[in-house]
């Protein structure tokens, strides 16, 4: 009579010709750069984007949740760089149905634009993306984003560094932007020496950092 331990041992000397037989991953399968990267999940958690290299581009995917399918945002040609590719370099969920996408031609800022998940309603943002403008034209150059809304207009608060005009870029204002429109509408401006701005959760600005040579200190 075999013991609870025997019918054990029994059972992993079974198995152990299988193990054996597995095939051994590559080193090379662990070394090599991921295919899909900067995945997140969309508010209401049904679909989810991600930046994966499509001939040699990074751009942006959106799939379901459920597995119904996968959506390529597809990129205009740089109309203000000689019909140059764009590719994406970051993006961000401002409500369940749109996202607002940081747009980049050889590894330079080229512009943001708004879009939905299935690539329709783009309106530009801020930089390049307006192709109407001239390159030294002047033109908000906001990117990053301090507060989203998450409501219908997929509203946002981001910094202007004053990248498209005067100003200094380590002074920056709050802009607040309606993503579908594409409307910016200048809510904090500078006092002078802060250099990044905080919102409170709902969307109010707050706080301010300051720096002044060695010295830094904050207003609330």
């Amino acid at each position: 009579m075999k013991t609870p331990l025997g019918r054990w041992c029994a059972g992993l000397l079974c198995l152990l010709p299988a193990a054996l037989a597995l095939e051994r991953l590559p080193v090379e399968d662990f070394a090599r750069e991921p295919e899909t990267t900067g995945a997140r999940l969309a508010p209401d958690g049904r679909h989810y984007a991600f930046l994966r290299d499509d001939r040699g581009k990074t751009l942006l995917h959106v799939a379901d949740v459920e597995g119904k399918g996968i959506t390529r945002l597809r990129l205009d040609p740089a109309a203000l760089m000689e019909n140059a590719a764009k590719e994406v370099a970051t993006f961000t969920w401002v409500n369940a149905d749109r996202l607002l996408v940081t747009t980049t031609v050889w590894d330079t800022l080229y512009g943001v634009m708004a879009t939905d998940r299935d690539g329709a309603r783009t309106v530009p943002i801020s930089g390049y993306e307006d192709e109407r403008i001239q390159l030294q034209g002047g033109r908000l150059f906001a990117r990053e984003v301090i507060h989203r809304s998450f409501d219908a207009n997929g509203t946002v608060l981001m910094l202007d560094r004053h990248e498209g005009g005067p100003g200094s870029r380590h002074r920056p204002d709050v802009v607040q932007v309606d993503t579908r429109s594409g409307l910016a509408l200048t809510v904090v401006k500078n006092p002078g020496e802060v250099a990044h701005w905080g919102a409170d959760f709902d969307g109010v600005v707050r706080f301010g950092l300051l720096t002044h040579g060695d010295l830094s200190g904050a207003i609330y």
